[in-house]
């Protein structure tokens, strides 16, 4: 074909090398957080044996995007958010194509076609192309062929975040269009920098998604003590300026001028290849347990791209439990290796508001029980779900020491009797009855992806404080929420939360603490 140029096949091994004995060649498109993730596990510790391509549209390497508000505030370096350098890939025998962006598979041939003409094999093809920022239809958002106006930004990538900072250096009032996590974190981020933040949520209170009506309250009133201004229920139908941002308009007809203007509305599966590709696609590609896309066993779908169980992951740990297990599969270390869902936890990342989300808990069905406890003095909250009498989900404000002992009691499916005793019944509850400690795997840091197992060894090396680890590991470097867990871990090494006071009932143990006691 006349234009195009060929990589990849069973006689390229990254080094220039050549072979006549066949390499399987897993293609990956994406570089981001499942990506690198992905990559990792499969080179890791030289246990794989596969030639290994990696697409990423961004010019850069691999970072871990969860730290970008702390580069945003100007706490963390760009280096800090750096997790995989270029070099790393040239050290693992990675072929990195960064900057080049994948505009077609061909499933009949196992090809991939990039912008720049190249078309490359595959034997299995990795899909890990995560999400792109969401834009609302509003009129005079962008001009032109679809081009933002300037002063207008998405808040996704390192790029994204670079931009805004240099923005920002000469803004004065900034509007947040979204009241969910990554506006709350944007906006926080760049009050920091002391500029004049105000942010616009259609909804009745921040994070309707997320948190009821009580909880959504408390986390408004912590964020207008830290200066950021809060506009709820206002809808936005209009954009002011000609081609640069200098207000936005309501649909009651006010205006709230600013200079800057961050479009935090959520996020989208990238699923536009796969679509094109013909894979079956829901709200992301549809994948089995081991990972494999429902269509086609030779495409594989990780991260928040992927819809498994009727699932798309939006937080970091699950995506790296889905990296982790497709690396093992793939890798031979466990052929049979299947995933089987992820419990989940995420801490706001706003420097002074403690608030955490473990597993599911919204509850939509009657028949879910609901443990609710408010004391708006000391601004603490906390609210507990069951469901079929077990533990499935709780959100706490102001109360984060709580949340390593909840965190397990969810991931243990913990019995949950409302007569204040919580008791494990899940195999591996220890024989006294308490919540079972962590596993050496389980990721105890989200924001940085550090391990229970990585974190012990770093006190057997020595350090003896949260800073000492944190300077080991880079654990508690990001949002804070995990230094806690840490606290516990050197207190007396394998306790996986803060003590539960004892219950009168045998093998059970009382959520005293829970009610405030």
């Amino acid at each position: 074909m006349a234009g195009t140029r060929y990589f990849g096949g069973s006689a390229f091994v990254g080094t220039g090398e050549m072979t006549m004995e066949h390499q399987q060649h897993i293609v990956v498109i994406g570089n981001g957080m499942a990506g690198t993730r992905f990559v990792d596990e499969l080179t890791s510790k030289g246990r794989n044996s596969c030639k290994v391509t990696v697409f990423g549209e961004e010019p850069h390497g691999g970072y871990n995007r969860v730290l970008l508000p702390g580069l945003l505030a100007g706490d963390q370096a760009p280096s800090d958010v750096v997790t995989h350098p270029p070099s790393w890939y040239r050290e693992r025998k990675v072929d990195l194509r960064m900057g080049v962006r994948v505009v077609r598979i061909d499933r009949s041939r196992k090809t991939v076609h990039t912008a720049d003409g190249t078309v490359t094999p595959y034997d299995i093809l990795v899909l890990a192309t995560g999400s792109t920022p969401y834009l609302p239809e509003i009129d005079g958002l962008a001009y032109g062929a679809g081009q933002l106006k300037s002063g207008i930004f998405t808040f996704r990538t390192l790029d994204d975040c670079q931009r805004i900072i240099e923005f920002g250096s000469k803004a004065r009032r900034v509007a947040i269009l979204g009241g969910g996590f990554l506006g709350l974190e944007a906006a926080s981020a760049l009050r920091a920098r002391n500029l004049e933040i105000h942010i616009v949520h259609a909804g009745g209170h921040l994070m309707d998604s997320q948190l009821d009506t009580t909880a959504g309250s408390m986390l408004a009133d912590a964020m207008e003590r830290k200066g950021i201004h809060i506009h709820l229920g206002q809808r936005t139908n209009r954009i002011e300026g000609d081609s640069h941002v200098k207000g936005i308009g309501f649909a009651d007809g006010t205006t709230l001028e600013c200079d800057l203007l961050v479009v935090a509305a959520g996020v989208r599966p990238n699923v536009e290849l796969a679509q094109n590709a013909g894979l079956a696609v829901r709200r992301g590609v549809l994948v089995n347990d081991d990972l494999s896309s429902q269509t086609d066993a030779a495409i594989c779908a990780v991260g928040e791209c992927a819809e498994h169980r009727g699932v798309t992951p939006g937080l970091v740990g699950p995506t790296w439990e889905q990296a982790r297990v497709l690396a093992e599969r793939l890798g031979g270390v466990s052929p049979a290796a299947t995933y089987q869902g992820s419990p989940h936890s995420t801490h706001l990342k706003v420097a002074g508001v403690d608030l955490a989300m473990i597993g599911e808990p919204r509850s939509d069905d009657i028949s879910e029980e609901v443990l609710t406890y408010t004391d708006q003095k000391r601004a603490i909250y906390r609210r507990l779900v069951a469901r079929g009498g077990r533990l499935s989900g709780a959100v706490l404000f102001g109360a984060g020491e709580d949340s390593p002992a909840l965190s397990d009691a969810v991931e243990l499916g913990s019995t949950l009797r409302w007569d204040g005793v919580l008791t494990p019944t899940t195999a591996g509850a220890s024989p006294a009855g308490g919540v079972v400690a962590m596993s050496e795997t389980k990721v105890v840091c989200n924001c940085s992806g550090v391990t229970e197992g990585q974190i012990l060894a770093a006190v057997k090396s020595g350090a003896r404080n949260v800073e000492a680890v944190t300077r080991a590991t880079r654990a508690g470097s990001g949002c804070g929420g995990c230094r806690p867990q840490i606290q516990s871990l050197l207190a007396d090494g394998r306790q996986a939360g803060p003590p539960l006071k004892e219950s009168a009932s045998p093998g059970g143990k009382r959520l005293a603490w829970l009610l405030g006691a």
